[in-house]
């Protein structure tokens, strides 16, 4: 199967709550870009719409510390607010990586290792993630899911949204007979949350 196909597997296996089928996708699909992998673009955005937290963050610092630039087109797939975070981000691992010691030697004490960018990035980031983590924990403990997407929706709405025009507007989930994959207002309330900013 190639990407496409395992992608279409994990969006159908998350909509419908196939958690070994979702688990089988996120491992095949979880190898390095070289060996057929998602880039890390696409791990941020498939890691925001179907809540992998590993995922999300990965490719956030993938982004970060990538020799690519943060281009236009970058800017128009991740939404503007996450492009300027990221760039804000970069330019403070950049300007910490250009610093060097009297010996002329880098000088990583300034913040340039993983753990510093990840740090950063947590702290830049923690309204998704925080969302991401309520998503995650409701779905792989097949809780009430409607009711987690409330909560988290409650949880972000004193934070800024990630497009402009986005308002507040709380969301009116009725609870149906059923497992929590076969409710239909499932996808109109993640598409709400407005994770993954608008192509």
């Amino acid at each position: 199967m190639t990407q496409a196909d395992w992608l279409v597997v994990l969006k159908l296996s998350t909509k419908w709550h196939f958690q070994e089928i979702r688990k089988l996708a996120i491992d095949k699909l979880g190898v390095p870009e070289k060996k057929g992998g998602l880039s890390d673009i696409q791990r941020v955005l498939t890691g925001s719409e179907l809540y992998i937290l590993s995922w999300f963050q990965d490719g956030l610092v993938g982004i970060v510390k990538s020799k690519a630039l943060i281009n236009t087109e970058m800017a128009k797939a991740l939404g503007q607010d996450w492009a300027l975070r990221l760039y804000q981000i970069r330019d403070r691992f950049i300007n910490a990586a250009a610093r060097t010691d009297a010996d002329g030697a880098t000088n990583y004490s300034t913040g340039t290792s993983y753990h510093s960018v990840t740090a950063d990035i947590l702290k830049v980031f923690q309204a998704e993630i925080d969302t991401i983590k309520t998503l995650s924990a409701a779905f792989d403990l097949q809780e009430d899911f409607p009711q987690a997407i409330v909560t988290a929706r409650q949880k972000r709405s004193n934070r800024p949204s990630l497009d402009s025009g986005s308002s507040n507007e709380s969301l009116s989930l009725t609870r149906t007979e059923g497992p929590p994959a076969k409710q239909p207002k499932i996808a109109v309330a993640l598409a709400k949350l407005r994770m993954v900013p608008k192509k």
